[in-house]
């Protein structure tokens, strides 16, 4: 059956793969794009707001992931899944605007007189209860913590709920490299947190 892509119309939108809206959306049904951005807001919303920290820069930084998206439709290849190059967007979104960020404090820095620069806080005290919220504190410490793509990894993996294989193509990095990545991000928090190892990943969820 031949596909109707002049309009949203006797479409069921909601119902439809994401390979039949991103083909609506090529063609410029814009009710199409819109259901993707519905489908993929909130878990966008969430890997950035991870990376970034604020959730009025993540707002922003996912705005501005959709509209990219929108305006690159046209080279995404429809062999291809549509959230893994979705979210590689969004975390390179995040990571320039990490990297800007950076640029500015240690410009910032620059300019503060020696004298006045104090010293941070002292790392927290190691983990005294088994209370999840307490856990879910010093998770949320610990990821800040990790490399940038460690943490980017591990965010994509667990919380996401990402395959390897996506998560590789968000990345663009070899899919071993993602399982490095993501066995070290492991221990690290495990350590941090004082987790026995040989627990599920559930017990490093930010739930």
């Amino acid at each position: 059956m031949e596909r109707r892509l002049s309009g949203s119309p006797g479409k069921d939108l909601k119902g439809a793969r994401d390979s039949d809206l991103v083909a609506w959306s090529k063609a410029g049904d814009l009710e199409a794009f819109g259901e993707l951005v519905r489908r993929y807001q909130k878990p966008v919303f969430r890997i950035v707001l991870r990376m970034v920290r604020s959730p009025d820069d993540a707002d922003d930084l996912t705005q501005d992931t959709f509209v990219r998206a929108h305006r690159g439709l046209k080279t995404f290849k429809d062999e291809y899944d549509f959230h893994p190059w979705l979210y590689r967007i969004a975390v390179n979104q995040a990571i320039n605007f990490l990297n800007k960020r950076k640029r500015q404090a240690a410009a910032d820095l620059d300019e503060i007189p020696e004298g006045d620069i104090r010293a941070g806080p002292e790392p927290e005290s190691p983990l005294q209860s088994a209370s999840r919220q307490e856990l879910l504190t010093r998770l949320e410490t610990a990821l800040d913590k990790l490399p940038e793509e460690q943490r980017t990894v591990f965010l994509l993996r667990v919380q996401e709920g990402l395959s390897y294989e996506e998560i590789a193509e968000t990345m663009d990095t070899p899919k071993g490299t993602v399982m490095s990545r993501l066995a070290r991000a492991r221990m690290a928090l495990r350590k941090h947190l004082g987790v026995p190892v040989d627990r599920e990943d559930d017990d490093l969820r930010l739930e």
